[in-house]
């Protein structure tokens, strides 16, 4: 039995919350060799979505994987439709109103990570 594209979204973010609070101690989490470790052990993007197979894949390859293609193809599809409501809104520079890029979430050299955010210093 599929599982819809939405409800499939709701279970990868709840899954994530969970770890996350999990392993934090507060509100937020930056320390860089503390979210190395929580890597390390287990708690990826690539393997909440698609298990233990999902670890270290790169995003064309998470894309191949059923759960990560359906979350993917819903994002693109509800930037799509809201794009077309919207003439002014896109993924270019050159629009006044910004869209997320979807075309991001699927190439191989791209990957998600736990990293501190750029605009802060690193460790």
């Amino acid at each position: 039995m599929a599982m819809s594209a939405a409800l499939a979204r709701a279970l990868v973010l709840a899954c994530l919350t969970a770890f996350c609070a999990a392993a934090a101690s507060g509100p937020y989490l930056d320390d860089p060799s503390r979210l190395q470790e929580i890597e390390r052990s287990g708690l990826t993007f690539s393997e909440v979505v698609a298990g233990p197979a999902g670890a270290g894949l790169d995003n064309e390859a998470l894309y191949r994987t059923p759960a990560y293609r359906s979350i993917v193809d819903s994002l693109a599809a509800d930037l799509a439709a809201l794009a077309t409501t919207d003439p002014q809104l896109g993924a270019s520079i050159k629009k006044p109103h910004r869209l997320f890029d979807a075309g991001w979430l699927r190439p191989p050299a791209a990957r998600f990570e736990l990293v501190n955010r750029m605009d802060r210093d690193a460790v």
